[in-house]
Formats: C-alpha cells, sequence, structure tokens
C-alpha cells in the first residue's frame, strides 16, 4: 500500500480546489448564458437547443432557479 506524504496531500488538495474553482467558473459563466438568453425571452425549446438540454431539464432548471425566468413571466 502506498502512503501519501504530507507534502503529496497538501498538493492533492491544491489541484482539488483549482478544478474545483474551473467548475465554479464554467457554472457561473452557463448561468449568465442562460439568463441572457431568457431575458431575451427565448422559448424554451430554443433554450433547449443552444444549450442541447432536454424540456424536462430546462424544467428543472426553472424548479431551481426561478430567477433566471423571472423575465418570462411578464
Amino acid at each position: 500500500m502506498h502512503v501519501l506524504g504530507q507534502k503529496h496531500i497538501v498538493e492533492f488538495k491544491g489541484d482539488i480546489q483549482t478544478r474545483l474553482q474551473r467548475i465554479d467558473s464554467k457554472l457561473e459563466r452557463l448561468i449568465e448564458q442562460a439568463t441572457k438568453l431568457s431575458e431575451l425571452v427565448l422559448a424554451d425549446k430554443e433554450l433547449g437547443e443552444f444549450f442541447e438540454a432536454t424540456q424536462q431539464t430546462i424544467n428543472n432548471w426553472k424548479n431551481k432557479h426561478p430567477e433566471l425566468f423571472e423575465s418570462k413571466k411578464g
């Protein structure tokens, strides 16, 4: 069995933090894009086509992030 030394654990933690930051950054960009598209009052079908997402996924997004779709209600 290979035991990681303290130095390796610190490097591993740093690598994980870097990867999580990249994921967060990508997620923020996707949310910004979805918000902009929603503000343009795109139909769910068009949003789905843009993000290559199913209607169920769009519905899940609406339930999880209703603030993104508020402009469509007005």
